[in-house]
């Protein structure tokens, strides 16, 4: 499985989260998480990790079955995520979360889904008064 090279123990703030996200998938350039199916969004795969996916260090899925469950499941399920993420609003972590699935569907390419990315994150920021990483 993907690995995000991250040990975070803290909980991320929201700020601190959109930062990871963005230094993700805009400047580091990874492409899509997309499960066995190559339809529906995984939060790890071999190539890759989803927006929330990318917020988790290692081993912090503890199996396969937790992948691919949606994001409130494993927020109630999974405590080492729950003490990640739980200080985030759920809906905010499902809109960073739809920023990466929605460009994901669109399927054309890794050129055109870091615009998409880039251009999600970018109204999100603005929404939600976030600093855009420099």
């Amino acid at each position: 499985m993907f690995s995000t090279n991250i040990t975070r123990t803290r909980p991320y703030t929201l700020q601190s989260a959109f930062s990871r996200i963005w230094k993700f998938f805009v400047v580091e350039k990874h492409g899509p998480s997309l499960g066995e199916d190559a339809v529906s969004c995984a939060y790890r795969t071999e190539e890759s990790a989803c927006a929330i996916g990318c917020l988790l260090p290692d081993g912090t899925l503890r199996d396969r079955s937790q992948n691919t469950v949606g994001a409130d499941t494993l927020l109630q399920k999974n405590a080492k995520v729950r003490s990640l993420l739980g200080n985030i609003d759920g809906d905010l972590l499902m809109v960073l979360q739809s920023i990466h699935d929605d460009a994901a569907m669109e399927n054309e390419g890794l050129k055109e889904f870091t615009k998409q990315v880039r251009t999600g994150l970018k109204r999100f920021a603005k929404d939600n008064k976030l600093a855009i990483p420099a």
